[in-house]
Order: structure tokens, then C-alpha cells, then sequence
């Protein structure tokens, strides 16, 4: 138990409500559950913190600020976000987080009544000056834009972006520019792949070919919802900054992270987690994984991980709880081994991720 001498002060709850984090949930959110779910938030976080170890650190501003912006946000029946501790980036499993700019993009529209005029043609604009494509069209989903070329020959690329993963020490995913540089007549990707944005299918490539499939019998039935597009369009944008991708699209953030920043956090995660009562052993570990895993391919590449064993529960229950938490916790399992792989961790997960293995 720490003593209220060396207590930290926390930011007030005016404070943390000017936050952006907090800001964007408060415009949509009523005065009435505000104070609702707000009322002892700050108490129950000075609790938990005192009856943490003496190694613990107090969460960040913006750490707490993100807490108290999903508690605002309250607790969904059908559907709670999850700390992706596989290392598995991409996969048919995880819908990919978008860039904080196209989800507030969604949200500054979604609400109001906006003109949809304009944004097909707006997003092609982008994905053409960004890939060398002479033309491109957007529809709702990959799986719509496959069927739509069965008849003809197209490069199917679904996880396909902007960028390499070779530039960070990952094994080369061909990008769009250099799939069209290497004779690419027609391309179809995702945009929630390494693209980093919406769920959406992207057909792009030759003028002629495109076009073709714009006078599809199912042409009509194809169209991408203005909200994905509005969110397309905000993502592509960033790509037009390229020192601003590994920094704002999410998928970029962690595949960017130095391994001496993994190694660094991956040490003190286990120091900490080690003391919880539920955990016999937390041993931090270099390791080659999985971070890449569609239908046809596996990728693996270099990663920081917690070696992890329960120390009276079996695993198979050890790992229930921890999807039971809010938000839910996804590990690894491996020959009897719980793995926390950093890879696809967000660094603001960090404490929650601690609290949930203490507790588990």
C-alpha cells in the first residue's frame, strides 16, 4: 500500500473532459450519463493504484483520459473492443483500427446530414495520385469487388497498402504502386488491410479495365457507403505526409515500434505481472511470429513477448478469464505457454493489460 505522502496528483475530471480523447465521446454522449458514469471514476483509479505494487507507475494523462473516454462510452451488448495480444497484425480475425482522424471524420458526420456528392470521385482522386493508377473505383467490400472481377484477370492483393513492411524489418509485401509498376492491369484490395483504413473494396489500375466493371450488371448494388468513403478519404490524406503514416495509422504505429521499445516494455510488463497471484512465472523473450496470416499466406517477424504461466488455474481457464475482462484480453497459446506478443499491443494498453493479468 503506497502512502499518501509520495501519492501522485491526478488530473481533475473538468481536466480529463477537455481532453481529445474525451472531448469526442463527450459531444455524443448526454449530460445525464456523463455524470452518471463519470461519478468515482477518479477515486476507484486512486484505489486500484494504491493497492498496486510499489512498482507500479501511475497511468499516463492520456492513459487515463482513454479509461475514462470508454467508460463514458458504457459497456455494449453485442460487440467490446479487445487488447490484441497475439502479434497477429493482420488477419481475417481482427477488423483493423482506423486512423483517429477517419474515425472523427466518421463521427463529425454520422450525425448530422451531409451531401454525398462528390466523395466516390474525391477518394479515386486520391488512390490514383497515390498509386500511379490511371483510375480506381470504391465499393462496399472486398469480397463484393472479387466477385466482380471473376470474369476477367486481376491481381488479387486484399492486404495490399502504401507501404512496405520492408522498411521496417519485416519480410516485402508488395505495395499498389509496385504491383502496377510490374504490369498490374487490374488490382483489388481492402482498404482495411495495410492500407489502414475502412473495410471497403478498392479496385484500381488501367482506365479501360476499371471502367468496365463501373457498367457491371452489379454495378448499381456495389457502391461504397459515404461513411466509409468519408473515412477512405481522411486516411489517403495522411499517406500524403508520409513522416505522419507510422505516427497515425494504427496498423503503421505497431509495426513501426523500435524492438528496443518492445524489449524495454515487454522487461517491465513481467516484473509487474510476475507479482501477480494468479501467475507462477512471467519470463520476457525475443522471438520470431506471426504478424501476418491470410488464407494463403503466413508472414512472421521479429517481436517482443511474455512467456507466461497460471500458477493454481489451468490454462484453458487462465485464458477465459482473461476474455472475460473489460476490455477482453487476447493471448497466444502455445505448448502449454500463455504469450503476450507486444507486436500488436497499442502502448496505451500497457496498464490495462497489467490489471487484467493481476486480477485474472
Amino acid at each position: 500500500m503506497k502512502s499518501d505522502p509520495n501519492f501522485p496528483k491526478l488530473p481533475s475530471v473538468s481536466e480529463l473532459l477537455q481532453h481529445p480523447a474525451v472531448e469526442k465521446v463527450v459531444e455524443r454522449v448526454n449530460q445525464s450519463t456523463i455524470a452518471q458514469r463519470a461519478t468515482g471514476f477518479l477515486t476507484e483509479l486512486q484505489t486500484g493504484w494504491r493497492e498496486a505494487s510499489e512498482d507500479a507507475t501511475m497511468p499516463s494523462l492520456s492513459q487515463i483520459a482513454e479509461r475514462l473516454a470508454q467508460r463514458l462510452m458504457g459497456r455494449s451488448d453485442h460487440m467490446t473492443p479487445a487488447i490484441n495480444a497475439t502479434g497477429v497484425i493482420c488477419s481475417t480475425r481482427w477488423q483493423m483500427p482506423m486512423a483517429d482522424c477517419a474515425v472523427q471524420e466518421q463521427l463529425r458526420l454520422a450525425g448530422e446530414f451531409f451531401e454525398r456528392t462528390g466523395l466516390q470521385e474525391q477518394a479515386c482522386a486520391l488512390l490514383c495520385d497515390l498509386t500511379g493508377a490511371e483510375s480506381a473505383w470504391v465499393v462496399h467490400s472486398y469480397q463484393f469487388a472479387t466477385r466482380l472481377v471473376q470474369e476477367t484477370t486481376a491481381d488479387l492483393a486484399e492486404y495490399a497498402g502504401l507501404v512496405d513492411p520492408k522498411e521496417y524489418g519485416y519480410l516485402p509485401v508488395c505495395t499498389l504502386s509496385s504491383r502496377l509498376q510490374a504490369g498490374a492491369n487490374l488490382i483489388v484490395c481492402d482498404g482495411a488491410g495495410l492500407l489502414g483504413g475502412p473495410g471497403c473494396g478498392i479496385l484500381l489500375g488501367h482506365e479501360k479495365q476499371v471502367e468496365a466493371l463501373r457498367h457491371h450488371a452489379w454495378a448499381d448494388s456495389a457502391a461504397a457507403d459515404a461513411l466509409q468513403l468519408v473515412a477512405l478519404i481522411a486516411t489517403l490524406a495522411v499517406y500524403r505526409r508520409p513522416d505522419q503514416v507510422a505516427h497515425q495509422i494504427p496498423v503503421w504505429q505497431l509495426l513501426s515500434t523500435p524492438q528496443d521499445n518492445l524489449k524495454q516494455r515487454c522487461h517491465r510488463m513481467a516484473t509487474l505481472i510476475a507479482e501477480g497471484p494468479s501467475v507462477s512465472e512471467a519470463v520476457p523473450i525475443s522471438a520470431q511470429s506471426t504478424w501476418f496470416a491470410s488464407d494463403s499466406m503466413q508472414l512472421a517477424g521479429p517481436a517482443w513477448a511474455i512467456q507466461l504461466k497460471p500458477a493454481n488455474l489451468t490454462i484453458e481457464h487462465f485464458v477465459r478469464n482473461l476474455e472475460k475482462t473489460l476490455p477482453r484480453v487476447v493471448v497466444r497459446v502455445e505448448d502449454d505457454v500463455v504469450w503476450i506478443d507486444l507486436r500488436s499491443v497499442f502502448p496505451r494498453w500497457d496498464q490495462p493489460l497489467i490489471e487484467a493479468f493481476l486480477n485474472a
